[in-house]
C-alpha cells in the first residue's frame, strides 16, 4: 500500500462503527484517518476524539496525501461525492465502499483508474465481534486486498465473495441481522408484557436474556442446535416452547422471509 491517510467520507452510524473497529483492534491510529463529515454533531463528536475532521471534500486541502478513501455515504449522495474525489485523488487510491446499492462497476464510471473494494460490515465491527463479506474490482492488487482484508479481519468475521451479487446475501445475513435480533428481543418483551409483569422489569429482562445467552454460548462448547438441547430438556418447559418455534419450521420461514426481502430490496437499490 502506498503512503499516506485512510480518508472517510462520512462517518455516520456504520462509518463510525467501521472507524471504531479500525482503531481499537486494527492498529490504526487517529494520526492515520481524517474526515470529511458534514453533519457538526459529529463533526464536534471526531474532534474531541482527536480525529482531524473537515466539513467536506472541498474543504479539504488538494495537497493531502491519501492512499485509501472509504465512502460511507449515502448511495444517493454518490454523484456528487465521485466527481470531487476523482479531482483530488491519485489512481493508486484505493477505494472502499460500505454502501449498499452501489456496483462496483458505478465507482468506476467515476474513477476508473482507482482499484476498488467493496465491503459489507455490519455494526459489530465497532466491538470486534462483527461479519462482513468484500469483493473487489479487477484492478486491485493482492497487496489492496491483504491489508483491507487485514484490517476487517480484526473487526469481523471476514470473508471474500466469489462474485459481486453475493454482497446481497451478506446484506441479508450480517448487514441487517443485528436489527432482526433486536426485533426478537422486542417481540419478547411485547409478549411477556401481556402476562402483567412490570414494565421496567420486562424490558431489562428481555435485554439481559440476549446478552446472557450470548455470552453462554461464546463461553462453551459445541453447535447451536447442541446449546438448545442443553436446556431443552425432554419433557420440560423450555422444550415445549421450542417445540412451538418449530412446528411447521415456522421460525426458520419467518427468517427465511425476512432475509429474502432484504435481499430484494438490495437488489432493487442496485438497479
Amino acid at each position: 500500500m502506498n503512503t499516506g491517510k485512510i480518508l472517510f467520507v462520512g462517518c455516520g452510524h456504520m462509518g463510525g462503527a467501521l472507524l471504531e473497529g479500525w482503531t481499537k483492534y486494527g492498529g490504526l491510529s487517529k494520526e492515520d484517518i481524517i474526515v470529511a463529515e458534514p453533519s457538526d454533531i459529529i463533526r464536534k463528536g471526531l474532534k474531541k476524539e482527536g480525529y482531524k475532521v473537515f466539513a467536506g471534500l472541498e474543504k479539504l486541502p488538494r495537497r493531502t496525501e491519501i492512499k485509501a478513501v472509504v465512502l460511507a455515504v449515502r448511495p444517493d449522495t454518490f454523484k456528487e461525492v465521485l466527481p470531487l474525489l476523482a479531482e483530488r485523488l491519485s489512481p493508486s487510491a484505493l477505494i472502499i465502499s460500505i454502501a449498499a446499492g452501489k456496483k462496483i462497476s458505478f465507482i468506476e464510471s467515476y474513477l476508473p483508474n482507482n482499484p476498488v473494494i467493496r465491503i459489507m460490515p455490519n455494526m459489530a465491527v465497532s466491538q470486534g465481534l462483527g461479519i462482513s463479506g468484500l469483493c473487489a474490482s479487477k484492478k486491485t492488487k493482492s497487496e489492496h486486498k491483504d491489508y483491507i482484508f487485514g484490517l476487517m479481519s480484526s473487526c469481523s468475521r471476514a470473508l471474500w465473495l466469489e462474485k459481486e451479487d453475493d454482497i446481497h446475501k451478506i446484506v441479508a445475513l450480517g448487514g441487517s441481522s443485528p436489527a432482526y435480533i433486536y426485533s426478537c428481543a422486542l417481540a419478547l418483551q411485547n409478549a411477556a408484557r401481556d402476562y402483567g409483569l412490570p414494565e421496567d422489569f420486562v424490558a431489562e429482562a428481555a435485554v439481559n436474556v440476549f446478552l446472557g445467552s450470548a455470552v453462554l454460548f461464546a463461553r462453551s462448547e459445541g453447535s447451536l442446535s447442541d446449546a438448545v438441547a442443553k436446556i431443552a430438556t425432554k419433557g420440560g418447559t423450555t422444550e415445549a416452547a421450542v417445540n412451538a418455534f418449530n412446528e411447521g419450521d415456522a421460525l426458520t420461514k419467518l427468517f427465511s422471509k425476512a432475509m429474502k426481502a432484504c435481499m430484494a430490496r438490495s437488489k432493487e437499490m442496485s438497479k
